[in-house]
């Protein structure tokens, strides 16, 4: 659902992004000199340049995200057709702290009246593997600040604030088994992120940012691979977890069929 609204925010805007080519500039940045920021900033463009919005195999990007994921960047999809659909981008500020490097980007064009228009705020992590940097997802490290909880098939992330709702989680447990018994289907086990509300969860991905955010706080959702996020819905929304736990058994599906069986 979350999607299909920022879809049709972008593309009611009318703007041609084939019109943009992504380049990329930068704030002042303090350690711009330091050899290993140069690396940084050096491996960032080339993510950019090697079109990510394919998710292909990429150098750039740590090899356990790509091993497990189809969609490895998890904010390449967070936009339709893709956050690298042409916007340029201006790289914010690159900080480090215990071995980690933390680049803040704003996606933006400026507008034929001279307006500023931003796409997104986001923020990536850079680390070494195997004593190269890559590209990691900002989630991986931010949810270590969240509870986890595992219910049977599902890691529940949530808030220091938030009180699991146990009964809860196990009628989404029971709702899955059923599901997928009805179906003749394996369960999968998959990630659940909650909390109050849906900035909340864009934060944890490391979106500071993005277009349609504001306004009233309303319950939202999304799927993706094997996690579920969801603002102001608890521990039992079932719509969600049926995309994750049958979608990916039925590839011709009808999205209509899909969105009314959900």
């Amino acid at each position: 659902m979350f999607n299909k609204i920022i879809i049709l925010l972008i593309f009611s805007l009318g703007v041609n992004f084939t019109l943009f080519s992504q380049n990329i500039t930068y704030n002042h940045i303090v350690d711009s000199s330091d050899i290993e920021t140069k690396k940084v900033i050096r491996l960032f463009e080339d993510y950019i340049k090697s079109e990510p919005q394919k998710q292909t195999r990429n150098s750039f990007w740590n090899s356990q995200d790509q091993n497990l994921y189809t969609r490895y960047d998890f904010l390449e999809d967070e936009f339709k057709p893709s956050l690298y659909m042409g916007f340029p981008i201006h790289i914010l500020s690159i900080k480090f702290i215990n071995g980690v490097y933390k680049i803040k980007a704003q996606f933006s064009y400026c507008q034929e009246n001279g307006s500023l228009y931003v796409l997104a705020i986001v923020n990536y992590i850079i680390k070494k593997e195997n004593e190269n940097y890559k590209l990691y997802n900002a989630l991986t490290l931010n949810k270590a600040e969240w509870n986890c909880t595992n219910i049977g098939f599902v890691d529940f992330y949530y808030p220091k604030y938030h009180k699991l709702n146990i009964e809860k989680a196990k009628k989404l447990n029971e709702f899955i088994e059923n599901i997928c018994l009805n179906l003749n289907i394996t369960p999968n086990y998959f990630e659940y992120y909650l909390a109050d509300d849906y900035d909340e969860i864009q934060a944890l991905k490391g979106i500071d940012y993005y277009v349609g955010m504001g306004g009233k706080s309303k319950p939202s959702g999304k799927a993706s691979d094997n996690k579920v996020y969801c603002g102001g819905l608890g521990e039992y929304y079932p719509h969600e977890v049926f995309h994750i736990q049958i979608d990916q058994h039925y590839p011709n599906k009808h999205y209509w069929v899909t969105e009314g069986v959900a």
